[in-house]
């Protein structure tokens, strides 16, 4: 009887132990897993060395660049975006810390692994403008009588976002492209403003610049939004609101067709929010490595200015004015064009890579 009962308990344990490795092929069975929240994840170092793809961890930047052959790719903990050959992708495998060490859940093999392996570089590749990126609008947050953040030494969340917005401004006029500021004074400009100005400009993308605040002084960091996904019935309530009107005016479609509203408005949101996660990536990354500033990553949100912009839209969130350290940073002029310098140079990386076209 209790060699029987130890039997079945042996069995259980090697159930346990096996289950975990179900989901991995056998050559990566050897690779030790990590059962968090009831989720299989491996760690993403050992997987690199198994799959010959060389590693290099930035722990500031909290971003991982892969590379094979003439293959690279670079993702970040915690952030639902990964970059190949300059092509940001979304994933749904995120990488995140666990113990001190990066660890994907199994799909990222799939999602990210193996396009490193199985897609040869092409020989001839020539690069050819997509969607070019002549017109952009840019937000400088707040403004006016609502001067936003106040840091504890008095420097005005309204004040650091003009400041920066205009010399981003000079930063893309210099590259040759056209800038549209949704204020370019101290003046109190309503949210629905901003959104109608990006609405009718006939520009590109929308960038909307704010500095953050917190109870908790300690945290610090640069983080960027994008549109969350909508629900269906989010959806049908923008489609049938009157306020896409415009878009639909050219199209032969009658106040019956909701169907039809309901499904170009998802389109156009599923591709303006794949737009906005690139130049997103591309942001944060140059941002993670011409700046001493912790970055907090990608995020998503339903923030008016990005539901109500028609047109690829992210709202960079440029630092804690609450933190001392930050504040400091952000009252400094040669600081605040650096961030400028660095927001300008991820925009280009974002038009260069909207240009990669294989023949």
């Amino acid at each position: 009887m209790i060699i029987k009962k130890f039997f079945s308990f042996f069995i259980l344990i090697i159930l346990i132990f096996t289950a975990g490795c179900a989901t991995l092929p056998r050559e990566e069975a050897i690779l030790p897993t990590f059962n968090i929240s009831g989720k299989i994840y491996i760690p993403l170092k050992n997987l690199c060395d198994l799959k010959g793809i060389d590693w290099q961890w930035d722990s500031f930047a909290q971003t991982v660049d892969l590379k094979k052959d003439n293959l690279r790719a670079r993702v970040q903990v915690g952030a639902s975006t990964a970059q190949i050959n300059e092509k940001a992708i979304e994933i749904k495998s995120v990488p995140i810390l666990y113990k001190g060490i990066v660890v994907v859940p199994t799909g990222f093999r799939q999602e990210v692994i193996a396009k490193l392996i199985k897609i040869a570089p092409s020989k001839e590749v020539s690069y050819i403008p997509i969607i070019p990126i002549n017109r952009v609008v840019i937000d400088a947050g707040h403004g006016g009588k609502d001067p936003g953040a106040i840091g504890r030494y008095g420097l005005r969340e309204k004040d650091i976002t003009l400041d920066i917005v205009r010399r981003l401004k000079d930063e893309l006029e210099a590259q040759g492209i056209e800038v549209v500021m949704t204020r370019e004074s101290d003046r109190f400009i309503s949210l629905a403003r901003r959104s109608k100005i990006a609405n009718t400009s006939k520009a590109d993308l929308f960038i909307s610049i704010h500095v953050n605040s917190s109870r908790a002084r300690r945290i610090q960091g640069f983080e960027i939004y994008c549109l969350r996904e909508f629900t269906d019935s989010v959806i049908n309530k923008l489609a049938n609101s009157g306020d896409f009107d415009y878009l639909f005016k050219n199209l032969a479609m009658n106040r019956s067709s909701r169907t039809v509203r309901e499904i170009l408005l998802d389109m156009i949101y599923t591709q303006n929010r794949a737009w906005a996660l690139g130049l997103a990536q591309c942001i944060s990354s140059s941002t993670a490595r011409e700046l001493s500033l912790k970055n907090r990553g990608i995020k998503s949100a339903n923030f008016f200015v990005l539901k109500n912009t028609h047109i690829p839209a992210i709202l960079i969130e440029i630092g804690f004015v609450s933190n001392a350290v930050e504040e400091r940073y952000l009252k400094n002029s040669f600081y605040r064009r650096q961030l400028a310098e660095s927001l300008a140079q991820g925009l280009l990386n974002f038009q260069k890579s909207r240009k990669l076209h294989e023949r």
